[in-house]
């Protein structure tokens, strides 16, 4: 089974930011699984990041994001929204790539179910 999430939660709201990589951990313990993010989530993959954003009760997001990509979870940040924020490839941590609409809809057409 393949999962996609989809999140454009970032630092301004935490524990919205969180849950679709706890989703996405357990997604990627079960089989494929991306995530697209858009926006301020784009915030969360940078290198200059603060990986010390966790919200209340939960595990760091930073902690999430390392777990989903050791688990073999792609991570593609919306093209535009990367442009508009000033964000380049070399600027997003490992496992993180820039990508579009497209990418999204090849794995949805492969199978891919939607989590968030």
């Amino acid at each position: 089974m393949s999962y996609l999430i989809n999140s454009s939660f970032g630092p301004e709201d935490m524990e919205r930011a969180t849950v679709p990589f706890v989703l996405g951990n357990a997604a990627a313990n079960a089989g494929k699984a991306m995530a697209f993010l858009t926006g301020d989530a784009l915030n969360l993959v940078t290198k200059s990041r603060d990986t010390g954003l966790v919200a209340p009760g939960y595990t760091p997001v930073a902690q999430l994001l390392d777990e989903f990509v050791g688990k073999g979870g792609e991570i593609i940040v919306c093209k535009v929204c990367a442009a508009v924020m000033g964000i380049e490839a070399q600027d997003l941590i490992e496992g993180a790539a820039i990508g579009g609409a497209g990418n999204t809809m090849a794995f949805l057409e492969n199978g891919g179910k939607t989590l968030v």
